[in-house]
């Protein structure tokens, strides 16, 4: 079992990787096995995988596998490893034979997580033996990227603030963190994990002692010309582990932000305040001045087509009651592909029976009443929740702008409102705007075994019209402010999250069948359900591309954070946690450094002459077993102070 996690591309001061130490040994166990040896091979890094399985007799084709590996940007994944090595074992046809389980790690934090209890994948295997590499003891320090989180996540080129504000987030481990010290951080929008530009730049200066800290990097977004995906890529100076010194999310770009009204268009000029429609002060809010990048388009509501809603980002629905059940089934397409849809109730119905279509199409649990209630006394809006990220920008104004609106009359969800956010309530507690991201389509299908692929989109639902006779809002400054939040992070939102952890199958944008990365051209597969066909171990940004070979959207895989941990832990609790695989604590030997040979014995750690008898007597068990072996044609490496076949 070898780690090529991220944690085996840590360099020590030599410059020499932990996974090039941990071939050096594992190349020097191949040279001690002889004819009629097998040897196996499962990797470490998550999904762990038997990459020579079952065990082969071509030990030099197994040694150039071996050198073959390079390090990866996931976690250690010891379930699967024994999972695997468990198969290999009863794979062994031959019953006589001596199995040896060789464990080639640092075990730092980041490649063992002790407080997890290993399987006991070895239990009860008879003739198996556990042996490993000695864990490391020398500190390494380490800076890291663990976050990149963009205030918004569409950037607008024509936006007047002409700025994207970037929070990143570093973490130190290992012996870093109780020194003093700075890191430079800096940002770019880029296509690539090596941006070419200079970017905007900030520094974090360390206290001794602190582990955490965050920046906020400002990017100029004002010289961007076209449409499209971009990535914003973080970076800091170069450590000792390399590999989580980058981080990128994807980002929307957009000239402006495409939005329909699907309402009977309006001819002629706007009447007085009192008889605006919900769709006049929606268009209102849309653009309140010309220098907002937002484009407003009249959509008939009863002729809702595919082509129209690929053209738009965003769609306002403040006449539900006049879309038909195959417009519905559109909107929830369009809103499966990313994009926004904002619903009201209609103000002039008695009865709303419109409710079940767009729920069914839209893969909502909501259950909305069938008649508007009407309070005694006007309601107030409580705030926003804490769950509500949709409107973090607002959150210092939101009370103040809140306190000045009432509602008379609301359309309430009476069942499944808990499973969405109320991102607003009204005073007594009724759910007021919810969000959600639309559920999968009615009757879709999906691998038997395999999860559901999150979608994409985003679905809020306002329970009073924007009319003044259900509610003020309309006339409030607050009302602007919401509309062009749904609207300018809705967007970024609905695209997806588009950052996806080395390890897992990244989600691709639906109609996208393959996944190719910018840096190198790698291709990868994407399945029925949006699935990426297979796991993706190394970070790399990649264009989702549909069979025409267009671009769909942008997807980023970065380094898993919870590998980069440097510290070092102690050996004893290394050995009792190997253990826990199904062996006796005291059988878990630590194999010698590949230089001083493997066959060789390392002396005790306290160096007592205890060890010098053991190491004595252990080679006396050592010689008899090889003598044993070799009567059934199979070889042996004694571990470190053991002696213990391998």
């Amino acid at each position: 079992v070898i780690d090529d996690t991220m944690a085996s591309a840590l360099r020590g001061e030599d410059g020499e990787t932990a996974l090039a130490r941990h071939q050096r040994t594992a190349r020097a166990v191949l040279d001690t096995l002889g004819a009629g040896d097998r040897a196996a091979v499962v990797t470490l890094s998550s999904p762990a995988r038997g990459v020579v399985a079952p065990a082969s007799a071509d030990l030099a084709g197994v040694a150039s596998v071996i050198e073959s590996l390079a390090p990866t940007d996931a976690r250690a994944d010891w379930d699967g490893a024994l999972a695997a090595v468990g198969r290999a074992i009863e794979d062994q046809t031959d019953a006589r034979g001596t199995r040896t389980v060789i464990a080639l790690s640092d075990f730092r934090a980041g490649s063992a997580d002790l407080t997890r209890a290993l399987p006991a994948a070895l239990e009860g295997s008879a003739r198996t033996r556990l042996a490993a590499s000695a864990p490391a003891q020398a500190p390494a320090p380490n800076v890291q990227i663990v976050a990149v989180e963009p205030l918004r996540r569409l950037a607008l080129a024509r936006d007047e603030s002409g700025s994207m504000d970037v929070r990143v987030r570093l973490r130190r481990t290992g012996s870093a963190t109780a020194q003093r010290g700075v890191t430079s951080v800096r940002a770019a929008l880029a296509r690539s994990l090596a941006p070419t530009v200079e970017g905007a730049s900030a520094a974090v200066r360390w206290r001794p002692g602190q582990a955490e800290a965050e920046t906020v990097v400002s990017l100029e977004t004002a010289s961007m010309e076209s449409d499209g995906a971009a990535a914003l890529v973080a970076w800091i100076d170069r450590d000792g582990l390399d590999r989580d010194d980058r981080r990128a999310r994807p980002v929307v770009v957009r000239r402006a932000i495409r939005v329909g009204v699907a309402d009977r268009p309006r001819f002629g000029p706007l009447p007085g305040a009192d008889e605006l429609t919900p769709a006049d002060w929606l268009r209102l809010a849309l653009a309140p001045t010309e220098a907002v990048p937002v484009e407003v388009t009249d959509v008939d509501p009863a002729a809702l087509d595919a082509p129209t809603l690929a053209r738009l980002d965003a769609l306002f629905v403040p006449r539900p009651d006049l879309i038909v059940e195959e417009g519905w089934r559109r909107v929830g397409a369009f809103a499966r592909a990313g994009g926004v849809v904002v619903v009201t109730p209609p103000p002039g119905l008695t009865v709303h029976l419109w409710s079940d279509a767009m729920t069914r199409a839209l893969g909502l649990r909501w259950r909305l009443a069938r008649e508007a209630s009407s309070a005694d006394q006007a309601q107030s809006v409580a705030g926003a929740s804490d769950r509500a990220g949709l409107f973090e920008l607002l959150a210092g104004e939101l009370p103040a702008l809140a306190r000045s609106v009432s509602v008379q009359r609301v359309l309430p969800v009476v069942d499944g409102a808990s499973s969405s956010t109320a991102a607003l309530s009204l005073t007594d507690g009724t759910p007021w705007l919810i969000l959600s991201a639309p559920g999968p389509e009615a009757g879709a299908g999906q691998t038997e075994g395999e999860a559901p692929a999150p979608t994409r989109g985003l679905v809020a639902y306002l329970a009073s019209a924007p009319a003044l006779t259900w509610t003020n809002l309309p006339a409030r400054p607050l009302f602007v402010a919401l509309v062009q939040e749904l609207v300018r992070q809705g967007v970024g939102e609905a695209v997806g999250g588009g950052a996806f952890i080395a390890g897992s199958r990244p989600v691709a944008p639906p109609r996208s069948t393959e996944l190719v990365e910018l840096d190198t051209g790698a291709r990868i597969g994407v399945g029925p359900t949006n699935l990426a066909s297979a796991p993706v171990r190394r970070a790399g940004l990649y264009r989702a591309v549909d069979p025409a070979g267009l671009e769909r959207g942008l997807i980023a895989v970065n380094p898993d954070e919870r590998a980069g941990l440097t510290e070092v832990q102690p050996a004893d609790a290394v050995r009792s946690w190997l253990a826990g695989a199904g062996v006796e604590p005291g059988s878990v030997e630590w194999l010698a450094p590949a230089g001083a040979g493997v066959a060789g014995a390392a002396a005790d750690e306290e160096g007592s002459a205890l060890a010098w008898w053991l190491l004595l007597a252990a080679a006396g068990v050592a010689l008899a077993e090889t003598v044993m072996a070799r009567l059934f044609s199979h070889a042996s490496v004694a571990p470190a102070g053991a002696g213990a076949a391998a």
